[in-house]
């Protein structure tokens, strides 16, 4: 299961707060995020009028280049108050999964689950729909995207 947690937003409203949430509801410069990256590459922090590359008086800051702000889809529900950050290359991060370890691919019983968890995970979506048609296995699915994945990917599945 997911984690969530509470939080309130500006205007005092409760807020139920969920990667995949973000990741669904992220901005446009997204597109071609899968879930993974989206996790790894991206945290999230207060939106500001003065989000962007540049100070009040227009100089440009001096040191290491400006983090890129992302504002979310107007249907997230902090909209209005947060934005994604992407993280500085240099940055190393791992993803902690909480709970249960990931099926393996190797048991037979558990196959169709590994295969829909690891297409959560690499597969770019916003809506379940785009991860399978209610037609297709998972395994059949899994299989396509991994044979019109690219040879070197990082993922190593």
């Amino acid at each position: 299961m997911e984690e969530i947690s509470i939080t309130l937003s500006s205007s005092n409203r409760i807020m139920l707060k969920s990667q995949v949430l973000n990741y669904q509801l992220h901005g446009e410069e997204l597109e071609g995020y899968n879930l993974l990256d989206f996790v790894v590459q991206m945290y999230e922090e207060k939106w500001t009028d003065r989000v962007g590359n540049s100070n009040e008086d227009g100089h440009i800051p001096r040191g290491h280049p400006p983090h890129q702000h992302i504002v979310y889809k107007a249907t997230h529900p902090e909209y209005h108050d947060k934005v994604h950050v992407m993280r500085a290359q240099v940055t190393n991060v791992l993803p902690n999964f909480v709970g249960q370890w990931c099926p393996r691919a190797d048991d037979e019983d558990l196959k169709p689950l590994h295969c829909a968890l690891m297409l959560v995970l690499l597969k770019p979506w916003c809506h379940p729909h785009d991860l399978k048609m209610s037609m297709d296995s998972w395994e059949s699915i899994f299989n396509k995207f991994m044979s019109t994945s690219p040879p070197n990917s990082a993922y190593g599945v």
